[in-house]
């Protein structure tokens, strides 16, 4: 994976989070992936549990903004 695939995956999920939609963020995540939150202390083991969390999440309508970052 080079910095063009981050950047591009940044922006799908940062597109996901703009619309609102719990399903498309969640949907970013690999099947296997946990999710530990920064709004919340339960572990996120599933996408079932991912996807509650981000339907939790969205609902307090969070702002949005990436800080440009070095990756080696």
């Amino acid at each position: 994976m080079d910095k063009r695939d981050i950047t591009i995956l940044l922006s799908e999920w940062n597109f996901a989070l703009g619309i609102g939609e719990p399903k498309k963020v969640t949907a970013l995540y690999d099947s296997n992936a946990i999710l530990l939150p920064t709004q919340s202390k339960k572990i996120c083991r599933n996408h079932e549990e991912i996807e509650e969390y981000f339907t939790q999440f969205l609902a307090k309508k969070p702002t949005r903004k990436i800080y440009a970052c070095m990756i080696n």
